[in-house]
């Protein structure tokens, strides 16, 4: 059945009557976060996230147990991965994983994968564990990782092909862990951490040696990507059209272009220091003679 807000306003209810105040994590907040999820509501579960920072837990008023946490957080992550707000969704996976534990638990396991995942998405690299993290946490955890940690190996072997060949024949596994559609998001933003990469290291490459160096099928793939990119603000880059059809990508900086502009603001800049240095020079000339003068007349 689909569900509807209509459907989850008791929950609401319930949870108002049972928190003593905005910012109390209660037992049945995890079941309105799964409710949100199985509704694809998503925004209204990252609303209701933001309007109440989770900062006091009450066991005795609220009925709360530490599977209660443990399954807030780890669906809220999944609610910001709904939205693609990426680095709320791995600060919350983190929580997960530096919960105090005296025992590795398997919502823990859960939200590392997703968090490996995520942090893949947004920063090109495995997210490192909390320093804060459980010893069990940190010692057991990695035995159920492995299809994982393959992902993060074909993700630096910088190999587009091989990522996306790996994660489609790690279907039914990724399938099993609910993260197949997550995988596939890990495989789509590969190819964007590899232009910025070659942003860092070319000033211009032609959209013939783009298409190439990403492993696309062709020119207008891989110009796709850079307009898309580009109009998404996560590179600065211009393309040049030649007459032969292909075209030239300049990589700019993060200031864009320079021009003469800069230069003369730059100068006008330079002008105030001096200006400024030799006005603090004068005063503190003048200071130390007066300093001087009046230990002459004591």
């Amino acid at each position: 059945n689909i569900l509807n807000q209509e459907d989850i306003c008791p929950l609401k209810k319930a949870i108002f009557s049972l928190m003593p105040n905005l910012n109390c994590l209660t037992s049945l907040d995890c079941d309105l976060m799964e409710c949100f999820i199985k509704a694809k509501m998503y925004g209204l579960g990252a609303k209701w996230i933001d309007s109440r920072p989770i900062c006091e837990v009450n066991p005795r008023k609220t009925a709360l147990s530490s599977i209660h946490l443990l399954k807030y957080f780890y669906f809220a992550g999944v609610v910001f991965v709904g939205q693609k707000r990426w680095d709320d969704a791995l600060e919350h996976f983190k929580i997960v994983c530096s919960v105090p534990s005296q025992r590795l638990s398997s919502i823990a396991v859960e939200a590392r994968k997703k968090a490996i995942l995520v942090g893949l998405i947004l920063n090109g690299c495995e997210p490192p564990f909390p320093s804060y993290a459980s010893h069990v946490v940190l010692s057991n955890i990695s035995q159920h990782l492995k299809m994982y940690k393959s992902i993060c190996q074909k993700f630096r072997s910088k190999s587009i092909r091989s990522l996306r060949d790996f994660v489609e024949k790690s279907k039914d596994c990724l399938d099993g862990d609910g993260n197949f559609g997550l995988a596939n998001q890990v495989a789509a933003s590969h190819a964007k951490h590899k232009v910025i990469d070659l942003a860092k290291a070319y000033r211009t490459l032609t959209l013939q040696d783009l298409s190439e160096k990403l492993e696309m099928p062709g020119i207008s793939a891989a110009e796709a990507l850079l307009v898309k990119m580009i109009s998404d603000g996560e590179i600065e880059a211009e393309i040049e059209k030649t007459e032969s059809g292909s075209g030239v990508v300049y990589f700019l900086s993060d200031d864009g272009p320079f021009c003469p502009k800069d230069f003369n603001s730059i100068k006008e800049d330079l002008e105030k220091i001096l200006e400024l240095s030799k006005c603090v020079k004068d005063f503190d000339n003048a200071l130390s003679v007066e300093f001087a003068t009046s230990e002459g007349q004591i």
